[in-house]
């Protein structure tokens, strides 16, 4: 159940963030990618824009349109701004609607060091001819309809938490790089602590595939 936060959204008033973010999902994958989205759809997201932390930041020399499109630096689809002298950048909804606290943006900037084992281990699940189905509801998993889950009790948080351990290190000693235009996610800025925990974390983890709702859902419950 999503948190009891209304957020809202222009003239949308949505009773919790959950119904919020499965509504721009919803508007999302009604494009394909490098669609210009419509008139009606285009003055929602000015609207969930001006809900992003760094607005104005995002918004630049002014916004000629919004376009749906794959993100090139982590697996997902993304909203992109499409600015009236010709620049574009993107803009987190997940921003729009929870904001953007320093403990996650250093948490974001751990998964996508990390990223590519990630997408190895996807990769390599996927070997030609091979059926795959997901151990907490039996249906069959694709590329596009399964997410990549670190098995409990090694938790992706739980990782960290061990990988601050080993360091004798807390949260606060993470070093992230600025944000910067068209850049999708932050980054570990000390080549250090990079390098350490890229290592830690293949040598310690459990990943498997599983359905979104398993993974948004069941496994959480566990």
């Amino acid at each position: 159940m999503g948190k009891r936060k209304p957020v809202i959204v222009g003239k949308l008033n949505f009773p919790t963030q959950t119904e919020a973010e499965q509504s721009v999902r919803n508007l999302v994958s009604r494009y394909q990618d490098g669609d210009i989205v419509s008139k009606e759809d285009a003055a929602f997201l000015g609207d969930l824009l001006e809900l992003h932390p760094r607005c104005s930041e995002k918004v630049g020399a002014g916004v000629s349109s919004f376009r749906i499109d794959s993100n090139p630096e982590y697996p997902n689809r993304t909203i992109f701004i499409d600015r009236i002298d010709g620049s574009w950048t993107h803009f987190s909804w997940h921003k729009c609607i929870k904001g953007e606290a320093a403990e996650n943006l250093k948490r974001q900037a751990l998964r996508n060091a990390v990223m590519d084992q990630i997408i190895a281990f996807k990769k390599a699940s996927f070997s030609p001819g091979k059926r795959i189905v997901c151990p907490e509801t039996g249906a069959e998993l694709s590329w596009d309809s399964c997410h990549v889950d670190h098995c409990a009790p090694r938790t992706f948080d739980k990782l960290i938490d061990d990988w601050f351990e080993s360091q004798a290190i807390t949260l606060d000693s993470v070093e992230i790089s600025p944000s910067r235009d068209s850049s999708f996610v932050r980054a570990l800025a000390n080549e250090t602590q990079r390098q350490s925990w890229r290592t830690f974390h293949d040598s310690r983890k459990e990943l498997r595939l599983l359905s979104p709702y398993a993974n948004l859902s069941i496994a959480k419950r566990k």
